[in-house]
């Protein structure tokens, strides 16, 4: 492959990556921004271009390495989950997903759809036509609130930044959720 005919070529700047993730790809992000998990024998993810990190649904680490596993997460981490969002593969339960938000000590926000379920951030369409239309909703902000973010800690904008953390966003989202952020 000739790599300098690339459609991307010129077009990235890889020393402001951010990465996101959902469910195990969001234990992937989290892996990226420093959590540790003797477990899974990672090492350390971490890779210094990345600079900011959205984990949708990840798996939540084990209470017996709790008190360590988040210590190291060195990224501002926008954590996203919902209020009926129970993992379909493990026993981490709707109310565990703040967990990684309440022990990041670095720069974070957590959104919790209200009747959001694992499923709302993978774009699969729900059976019922009352869901169907939550999503729509989920989907609007998950992309409004992940693009302010990304323009926030990749391009350091100020106003996606100020909409994002001091209160515009949740104003914006109203019923369909809450909003925390922690600088």
């Amino acid at each position: 492959m000739n790599r300098s005919n690339t459609v991307l070529k010129g077009r990235l700047d890889l020393q402001r990556i951010g990465v996101s993730g959902h469910s195990f790809g969001g234990y992937t992000a989290m892996a990226i921004a420093g959590q540790n998990n003797a477990k899974h024998k990672l090492g350390d993810g971490r890779d210094k271009r990345v600079k900011a990190v959205v984990q949708m649904s990840a798996p939540v680490a084990k209470v017996r390495v709790r008190g360590y596993a988040y210590d190291a997460v060195s990224l501002p981490v926008f954590h996203m989950t919902g209020t009926n969002d129970e993992s379909p593969l493990n026993t981490t339960t709707a109310a565990d997903r703040r967990v990684p938000y309440d022990l990041t000590k670095e720069e974070a926000c957590l959104v919790v759809f209200k009747d959001g379920d694992h499923a709302i951030f993978s774009g699969r369409k729900r059976l019922s036509r009352k869901a169907r239309g939550q999503d729509e909703v989920f989907h609007w902000h998950i992309c409004r609130s992940t693009t302010a973010f990304w323009d926030a800690h990749l391009r350091g904008n100020k106003d996606a930044w100020k909409w994002l953390m001091e209160g515009a966003f949740q104003r914006e989202l109203a019923r369909a959720g809450t909003f925390e952020a922690r600088r």
